[in-house]
């Protein structure tokens, strides 16, 4: 589990426009944990569901009609 100076580290290091590589050498964590905290937090926002109104995440460019929670999800295509 990352602690919360990493995390904040990686979102300043990053917002400098350091890369992953460079940031794990910093921060002396693992590549492949950088990658992963930057792609989770870095490239999914938050939206609302377009039929319930309930704040998820998605993709920063989600596909058209894509931005529906779990459960309107599943009522939409199973009925």
């Amino acid at each position: 589990m990352m602690s919360k100076e990493n995390a904040l580290e990686i979102c300043c290091m990053r917002k400098e426009g350091y890369g992953p590589t460079a940031i794990a050498r910093h921060l002396g964590l693992p590549v492949s944990t950088v990658k992963g905290y930057i792609y989770r937090h870095f490239t999914m926002r938050d939206a609302r569901c377009q039929y319930c109104g309930k704040i998820i995440r998605v993709p920063k460019h989600p596909r058209p009609g894509s931005i529906l929670c779990g459960y309107c999800r599943e009522r939409f295509f199973w009925g």
